[in-house]
């Protein structure tokens, strides 16, 4: 009985120690591929990691720390990636594609009005995906590391990240093509937003 709680106790040690532990990364402002950083985890950590090395060559993670732990660089391979650093024992992982999606809602409005804006595009690689409605409400099922594109007449286009999507309807402000608005402009700006929001109620 006492060697298993001592087997038990070793094994929840060594588990809590390799999640711990991080690995020094090459100080650099680029972002790094994940073939490196991988490497850095076999060579620092003697993890036994399975991947594709082709693929990893190919992904670049933006990592802001100089130094990282193995739950830390799971996280970030899931916000930043389609691919997923799975657990297999206490010192094997195996990089494996990620087919989970999320569900995510937004509130298109004017950033100066703060108007709903109604049937705006919502594109996703270049492709229209889906439409605001008359409440300048959307809702999408998209991959977490995926992006989608904002686009409506007389507004800039703006690109937002799935990961940036909470639980809520979050609010997206979209900047109006208008430069140096004064007071008059203003005026007649909020005027136009009030008529093309009242064309599609």
């Amino acid at each position: 009985m006492k060697s298993f709680k001592l087997t038990t106790l070793l094994i929840f040690f060594y588990t809590v120690l390799g999640y711990s532990q991080k690995v020094d990364l090459p100080k650099t402002s680029e972002n790094q591929s994940l073939e490196k950083v991988l490497k850095a985890f076999e060579n620092q950590l003697q993890f036994n990691l399975s991947y594709d090395v082709d693929a990893a060559k190919n992904i670049f993670l933006d990592i802001q720390k100089e130094s990282l732990s193995i739950r830390s660089l799971q996280k970030i391979i899931e916000l930043q990636t389609s691919y997923l650093l799975q657990k297999v024992s206490e010192i094997d992982y195996i990089l494996v594609k990620n087919t989970k999606v999320v569900d995510i809602c937004g509130v298109l409005v004017d950033a100066i009005s703060l108007f709903e804006l109604p049937q705006a595009d919502i594109l996703f690689n270049n492709q229209t995906v889906g439409l605001t409605n008359n409440k300048g409400v959307f809702k999408l099922q998209l991959h977490p590391s995926d992006s989608i594109s904002i686009s409506y007449l007389g507004y800039k286009n703006k690109t937002v990240r799935i990961s940036r999507f909470t639980a809520n309807c979050d609010t997206i402000r979209l900047q109006p093509e208008i430069q140096n608005l004064g007071q008059v402009l203003v005026k007649e700006y909020l005027q136009e937003v009030y008529r093309k929001i009242k064309m599609h109620l």
